[in-house]
């Protein structure tokens, strides 16, 4: 095609570029990090339930805390902003997902601490929402009252990034939220694509940079690691997964999976 094109242009023309050559695959054995409880900040105390951003520092993803009793059996708030894992006694209870419409969690007949991690997925930058709160928004009513004494923790990421692994390899299935962590030696310089397909839902860490967010709704399937982050020797890789490791690797692929293209 260059030689035709070539023939009207009456001058050569340049070979086209090569594509880029297919990214290193390998596994990656995964051991357990620490308690993701340790990067929590100092708890703050409300007489309601506080937004986002009433808390300080700002936080993109913080530990909610009340105290139920037997008579409450669901809490229904004026909105989650965004996701919210929901744990009575450290036990998980269930789920709220903005992008689901729900509001509200169904609380087991007894009474215990209830805890709700919740997370900021971004602001919205169209229309009525310009501008909205974050974290959950209230009041909040059970069956029988309205909850107004609350505690709040922020996540330091940053702090979380710096977590190192134990002895523990991990063998799966794995449930959340937990940290995880492999180490690995690379060609250096060199893009990586660390497919997601093994996990549910998290954050990933890339030699202490934070790499993007992953879910296994989709559609993408792989997070891209850029060439200038990798080395020679003793990479790191972290997880913040929140739901469950189907299978405790990590494993690296020739290609990005983006999903669905149209033809």
């Amino acid at each position: 095609f260059q030689e035709v094109i070539a023939k009207h242009l009456g001058r050569d023309i340049k070979p086209a570029v090569p594509g880029p050559a297919n990214a290193p695959t390998f596994e990656v054995p995964i051991f357990e990090g620490g308690d993701w409880r340790d990067y929590i900040a100092p708890a703050l105390s409300f007489s309601h339930v506080p937004t986002f951003d009433e808390v300080e520092p700002a936080a993109k993803y913080a530990l909610y805390s009340t105290d139920v009793t037997a008579e409450d059996r669901t809490l229904v708030f004026t909105d989650v902003r965004d996701r919210a894992y929901c744990f009575l006694d450290g036990e998980p209870i269930g789920t709220i997902h903005r992008t689901q419409r729900q509001r509200s969690i169904t609380l087991p007949a007894r009474a215990g601490k209830l805890t709700m991690l919740v997370e900021d997925l971004g602001r919205v930058n169209y229309n009525i929402h310009i501008g909205e709160p974050k974290g959950l928004i209230g009041p909040c009513r059970s069956e029988t009252r309205t909850l107004t004494e609350w505690t709040v923790s922020p996540v330091d990421l940053n702090s979380m990034a710096t977590d190192s692994a134990k002895s523990d390899k991990l063998e799966g299935p794995v449930a959340g939220p937990l940290l995880a962590t492999g180490r690995f030696d690379a060609p250096e310089g060199r893009n990586l694509f660390l497919s997601t397909e093994n996990f549910a839902n998290g954050i990933v860490w890339f030699n202490g940079q934070l790499i993007g967010r992953y879910w296994s709704a989709g559609p993408t399937a792989t997070l891209y690691i850029p060439g200038p982050l990798v080395k020679a020797h003793d990479n790191t890789v972290q997880v913040w997964e929140f739901e469950t490791i189907l299978d405790p690797r990590f494993t690296f692929v020739s290609e990005p999976a983006l999903g669905h293209t149209e033809a």
